[in-house]
C-alpha cells in the first residue's frame, strides 16, 4: 500500500484508455514510450505497481488489487458483492524522475465511462 503523491503535479493526460470490464481494468500502452517500474492510481486513493509496461502491451488488472494507504481494496462488485462497486473516475499513472527533478511524475489517463 502506498501513499497518494499528493505534492505531485500531472504532467499531461497520455491518450491511454482505462476501460472497466466488470470486476477488472484493462488498459493498453498506445505511446511511444515504454514504462518502466510505476504505479497505477485509481481516484487518487488505490494503487497497484506496475513492473514494467511496453509499447502496445494491454494490462489487464484485477480491481480487487488496488489498495489505498490504509491497505483497504477497491470495492469491484460483482455477482456476491454485499457492497456496491467503488466508480472508476479518475486515473493516473505514477512514474520516477530523475533524482535531479525530485519526487515522482504523475501522467493522466482517459477513463472510458461504463454504464451502472
Amino acid at each position: 500500500a502506498a501513499e497518494y503523491p499528493f505534492d505531485a503535479k500531472q504532467e499531461k493526460t497520455l491518450d491511454i484508455q482505462v476501460v472497466r470490464r466488470g470486476t477488472r481494468i484493462s488498459m493498453t500502452n498506445t505511446t511511444a514510450t515504454n514504462f518502466g517500474p510505476s504505479r497505477l492510481w485509481l481516484n487518487r486513493r488505490f494503487s497497484f505497481p506496475i513492473p514494467k509496461w511496453d509499447i502496445g502491451e494491454t494490462l489487464d488488472l484485477p480491481l480487487k488489487d488496488f489498495l489505498d494507504e490504509f491497505g483497504e481494496r477497491f470495492r469491484p462488485g460483482g455477482f456476491f458483492a454485499a457492497e456496491a462497486p467503488d466508480k472508476i473516475v479518475h486515473a493516473q499513472i505514477e512514474v520516477p524522475s530523475a533524482v535531479s527533478e525530485g519526487g515522482a511524475r504523475l501522467l493522466g489517463l482517459i477513463v472510458v465511462p461504463t454504464a451502472d
